[in-house]
């Protein structure tokens, strides 16, 4: 098994099992938002004073920080928004740290998961600042407000920017947390100079003349009439200075107007700035080095260092055998590209220097260093493959040692194919169909990933080219062909299912790159053609992955083209439909809510169907909807949605089976996520299902109450059931599971509610049955044990020893029956003994142990279980006389 294991399509002829089999309903499981976002704990030491100067700006931006507890920095991208947001929030934890003590700094790492980061703050319980450094809309679907509310009037979020305000699409409310910084406002010219005073003074002994005299001041000329204040002025920022240093301290001779002219401008051209850095690397050693780095940058130190062991072992060493194989003592040739940033919980990451630097670096290298690179990505195609199984990390710790590690080996791979891409897509085209010819959902993400992201650099007409060109021409059908050589026959899937199972995946990545609410015409059209794709490996990325990402973000404008899928009469694709739905109700409850308010008022005007037509599937889409909103922790929007009414409703008035069918599969996700919340409402609506579907909704309980067994705590033993161990108890009361408690109160307080008490004492004895020949052998082996173990003589014998372990087994349990009778409990007694007199057939022992465990007085404590004592007892005696 991989780590996509919800991921089961079977590409060898196995069955699918997002297969509508026979026309079932069954829930499609999402796969893409499962991660939640990583966070780290940065080290803020490099982004106080004096190692960071502090812009007088920021003072404001700390006190507005404090009262909105929320700001976005947006505005001049020369500015590196970033290091500003940690000053900011080492500035705020420090000014608060008199009232609340030392406050909890987390700084979220870019990852291909970020659709939870409103959720994850409003979960997090102390006082914590958060830092979303280079936020795009699509990471918090372009709301603003929804990260607000989720700070709880008690967080702090300051996020920055690079993609301006208008594609942000804000309303006023929002603009209200905007700060647009303007170059020349965070950094004038007496804080430029400064931090240059400040950096010549620091490696003054390693610059040449006339940078070495360290008594200079600011407005004397130094070269030609060139002051330090001009230089400051010129670079314009912090960064562009630091890099100016660096520049500085690799001239041996001194600098005249023309090499500082130069310099300069390089500083402020991050192209030529990059190009000429790579340039001066002093051998081929440093150069591949740095593209190694380019590569993984971003990842853990040991974690890099390990993956570009293995591009050198698998590719670089074998085009030129004397090269040496890198160690820590060879990065510091690389201090003007990249940093090594220490952070609070024991990580050292490799960060790049430069915006952009990795498609700056690799197109510098491109003319002269294209086949070493090429070279490479076949190596991290393997890694990307074997960053999925199951082995990842006993094969290499250091590369796929945890979860959080072999996801963000892939996102850096995604990121390097994507930038390669961006120079030439044709070089690219071999890795990213190697990618897609793989089975798991985890590889294809990476080619898929890093197609999508052609669009954040506008490059939307290669995107939508490559697509077609897969597509149409024969050249990538016969390269995945060629892969499959010698497997065709285990195949179910042909070599155009994986590329449109990619392609798939392509659209949802990149319907992220508009606006909210405002997908692109081109993708809205492959939506509909990818809805009806017969190939279940493209059905299964489509309902699982594509839908869902889609519509969460362009849900308003979505109505109408997802209203048309309906009319498929797909009930897998109907059921697709209501995942994506219910996943967009936690981003726009609102919109989700009027959507199945208009499709629902539309079946009451129209006549239902014997066949399954277009009513009766736009009521499926809006019962499995119902049935996986996200209620809320306490479950209060039970209240006011009209999912309960409606799903009652649609049982007393409905009669075609897949529309019930889908109604009862919708219970069962409420009875999963929390029977205790939704009791009552469940309770309600089993009353009016038929003897058959409240059949299967007792098997949806046994299944739930296994789960809940299987995760109960103190055992004394296990007991095997089914290659499962269950915790086991002999000596001591088992405690009751949560539903086996709810279960326990539909039969103590529902007089008069004969069909829930009926279904209740169904569940208990069937989940005593489940257990009891399996509980009653292992008692009985432990008893023999014991027995045996203590045995000093030969004055017992074994089976006095078995007939002593057995009598044992119910005797905690075993509690007089008799108790007072009482007229009120004849209409219980009249409703269970029925269904008593059935299990005394079936499973009398299952059916004896229930009843003994009702009787006991404290079988769920807290409770007064003087009611389930007395029916267990007058069910005991009328059995008898049976």
């Amino acid at each position: 098994m991989t780590e996509q294991a919800t991921q089961n399509v079977d590409v060898f002829g196995d069955e699918n099992s997002v297969k509508v089999a026979g026309r079932d309903i069954n829930i499609t499981e999402q796969y893409y938002s499962q991660e939640a976002p990583d966070f780290l704990t940065p080290n803020l030491d490099t982004y106080k004073p004096p190692e960071y100067e502090s812009p007088r700006f920021a003072r404001k931006l700390v006190d507005r920080l404090e009262g909105d507890r929320l700001l976005l920095l947006s505005g001049s991208t020369e500015i590196r928004k970033s290091a500003f947001a940690r000053h900011l929030s080492w500035k705020l934890s420090a000014k608060l740290q008199p009232s609340y003590g030392a406050i909890e700094v987390k700084e979220w790492r870019h990852s291909s998961d970020t659709r939870n980061l409103a959720t994850i703050i409003e979960e997090t319980e102390p006082v914590t600042i958060f830092i979303l450094a280079d936020l795009e809309p699509q990471h918090v679907y372009s709301d603003l407000h929804r990260l607000r509310q989720a700070t709880r009037g008690q967080h702090y979020v300051v996020c920055s920017t690079d993609i301006g305000l208008d594609a942000w699409q804000l309303d006023n409310a929002s603009k209200h947390f905007c700060q647009e910084l303007i170059l020349d406002e965070v950094f004038d010219e007496a804080f430029l100079e400064r931090v240059l005073q400040k950096e010549l003074k620091k490696y003054r002994t390693s610059l040449p003349k006339p940078f070495n005299n360290g008594t200079t001041l600011p407005e004397m000329p130094l070269i030609d009439g060139v002051s330090i204040q001009d230089i400051s002025a010129k670079l314009g920022t912090p960064d562009n200075i630091s890099i100016f240093i660096d520049m500085l301290r690799k001239e041996s001779d001194a600098i005249d107007k023309e090499t500082l002219n130069n310099l300069i401008e390089t500083c402020n051209d991050p192209g030529r700035g990059v190009r000429q850095i790579f340039q001066t690397l002093p051998d081929i050693d440093s150069r591949l080095l740095s593209l190694g780095f380019s590569f993984l940058a971003g990842l853990p130190d040991d974690q890099a260092f390990a993956g570009i062991e293995q591009i050198y072992l698998q590719a670089w060493k074998a085009r030129d055998n004397t090269l040496r194989m890198p160690d820590y003592c060879d990065f510091d040739l690389l201090h003007a590209f990249f940093s090594l940033v220490k952070t609070d919980g024991g990580l050292t990451l490799v960060e790049n220097r430069f915006q952009e630097q990795r498609r700056l670096l690799l197109k510098a290298a491109w003319r002269s260093h294209r086949r070493q690179i090429l070279a490479a990505l076949p190596v991290l195609a393997h890694l990307v493959a074997q960053s999925v199984a199951s082995n990842a990390a006993a094969v290499d710790r250091e590369i796929f040692g945890s979860r959080e590690r072999r996801r963000r080996f892939r996102d850096a791979a995604a990121d390097t194919l994507s930038d390669i891409g961006l120079i030439s897509a044709d070089a690219a085209e071999d890795t990213l169909l190697s990618l897609a010819a793989d089975k798991e959902f985890g590889v294809q993400a990476v080619a898929a990933r890093a197609m999508a992201r052609w669009r954040r650099y506008g490059a939307d007409e290669q995107l939508f080219g490559r697509i077609e060109k897969w597509q149409r021409s024969a050249y990538a059908t016969n390269f995945i062909r060629g892969i499959f050589e010698g497997e065709e026959a285990k195949r179910t899937a042909k070599p155009e299912d994986f590329i449109r199972a990619t392609i798939a995946l392509v659209i949802g990545y990149a319907a992220q790159y508009d606006p909210k609410n405002a997908l692109s015409e081109r993708l809205a059209r492959l939506m509909d053609d990818f809805a009806i794709d017969p190939s279940p490996l493209v059905r299964d990325r489509f309902h699982r992955h594509t839908l869902p990402q889609v519509v969460a973000l362009h849900v308003v404008s979505m109505e109408e083209q997802l209203r048309r899928m309906i009319k498929h009469l797909d009930p897998a694709l109907d059921s697709a439909i209501a995942s994506s739905l219910a996943y967009a109700y936690r981003v726009d409850a609102p919109a989700v809510t009027t959507i199945l308010d208009n499709w629902y008022q539309e079946t009451t005007r129209n006549r239902a169907s014997h066949e399954f037509a277009e009513r009766e599937s736009l009521l499926v889409t809006i019962v499995l909807t119902h049935g996986l909103l996200d209620y809320g922790d306490d479950g209060s929007a039970l209240v006011t949605d009209p999912g309960a009414g409606r799903l009652k409703e649609i049982l007393e008035k409905e009669r075609h089976p897949l529309v019930r069918e889908a109604v009862i599969v919708a219970i069962a996700e409420l009875a999963k996520r929390d029977f205790n919340r939704f009791s009552g409402m469940l309770k309600s609506l089993i009353t009016k299902a038929t003897l058959e579907e409240k059949d299967k909704f007792v098997r949806i309980l046994e299944r739930i109450f296994l789960k809940e067994r299987e995760d109960l705590e103190g055992g004394e033993d296990w007991v095997d059931l089914n290659s499962r161990s269950y915790p086991l108890w002999f000596d001591k009361e088992r405690p009751l599971t949560s539903i086996e408690k709810a279960l326990l109160g539909w039969i103590r307080d529902g007089f008069g509610d004969t069909v829930a008490q009926q279904i209740a004492f169904d569940c208990s004895v069937r989940f005593q049955g489940i257990f009891q020949r399996a509980e009653t052998a292992r008692i009985e082996q432990i008893r023999d044990e014991r027995i045996r173990a203590q045995v000093d003589s030969l004055a017992r014998d074994e089976d006095e020893a078995k007939q002593s372990a057995a009598s044992h087994v119910n005797t905690p349990w075993f509690i007089p029956w008799w108790v007072t009778k009482g007229n009120e409990f004849k209409p219980v007694i009249r409703n269970l003994l029925p269904r008593a007199l059935s299990y005394k057939e079936t499973q009398e022992d299952a059916l004896k142990t229930v009843l003994e465990r009702w009787s006991y007085s404290n079988i769920d404590p807290g409770e007064d279980n003087t009611n389930i004592k007395r029916i267990a007892g007058y069910l005991k005696k009328a059995l008898r006389f049976k």
